[in-house]
């Protein structure tokens, strides 16, 4: 009976982890879904915003490929789509045969001089070549303002000046410094990063210098004079 009871557990611990792995694969797909939506509306957005700037008829704007599950017409004509197979998107100009703006050549071979105005397949090379850079540009944009975001609101990532690890017979090890120690000045300089730490020990050339520490509570200052070392063709201070 014991058996079977944990048996019966052991079968109900499997199954909450298979439905767990289950759950975080779904929320993986539908994440990766939305964000690769939004990369392709700003994409297709390019080529459909360069092309009204052109004068050309946008006949489908679409999210997706297949069947549409959902769409609407705007004053301007143009059908705005979220289709089922979530895979990419395409923007439709008149005189195309489909998406992938070929041309319809039934389709050019009768219009009007009045639709050949608004047909992509008829502007001049400059033209086709902006409608066709436009997608490409806006994803770029898109990066620039991600980053620019980025670094506005979170700032430059840093790691805080603390010592890893002291290297034995080394500088920093004689100097009598340890792990755990938080950098906070060299000869005066106040220390915010790692890579502030590494750039004012660079500047001493190998010379002595004060290096003060936040040990737990207490703040130590210590002389540490760099070793010069050969890296990469130069000679630059290591501390260990």
């Amino acid at each position: 009976m014991q058996r079977i009871t944990g048996l019966r557990q052991d079968v109900a611990i499997m199954l909450k982890d298979i439905l767990l792995h289950v759950t975080d694969f779904m929320y993986g797909i539908v994440g990766f879904i939305l964000l690769m939506s939004i990369v392709v509306f700003i994409h297709e957005f390019g080529h459909y915003y360069a092309a009204r700037l052109c004068n050309v008829r946008v006949e489908i704007f679409s999210i997706g490929f297949g069947k549409k599950a959902f769409s609407f017409i705007d004053r301007a004509g143009c059908q705005w789509a979220i289709s089922y197979l979530p895979i990419g998107g395409y923007v439709k100009f008149f005189g195309d045969k489909s998406g992938a703006s070929n041309a319809d050549n039934d389709v050019l071979d009768a219009m009007t001089e009045e639709d050949k105005k608004v047909s992509f397949h008829f502007k001049n090379l400059w033209q086709k070549i902006f409608i066709v850079a436009a997608g490409p540009l806006a994803n770029f944009i898109l990066c620039f303002v991600i980053l620019w975001g980025l670094f506005f609101f979170r700032g430059v990532g840093h790691s805080d000046p603390y010592i890893m690890d002291v290297l034995p017979d080394m500088p920093a090890a004689e100097a009598g410094l340890k792990r755990g120690d938080k950098i906070l000045t060299i000869d005066g300089f106040a220390i915010e990063s790692v890579q502030q730490s590494r750039t004012e020990l660079i500047k001493t050339f190998g010379r002595t210098t004060n290096i003060e520490i936040l040990r737990g509570d207490d703040v130590k200052i210590f002389l540490l004079t760099p070793v010069m070392r050969e890296m990469q063709g130069q000679e630059i201070p290591v501390v260990g």
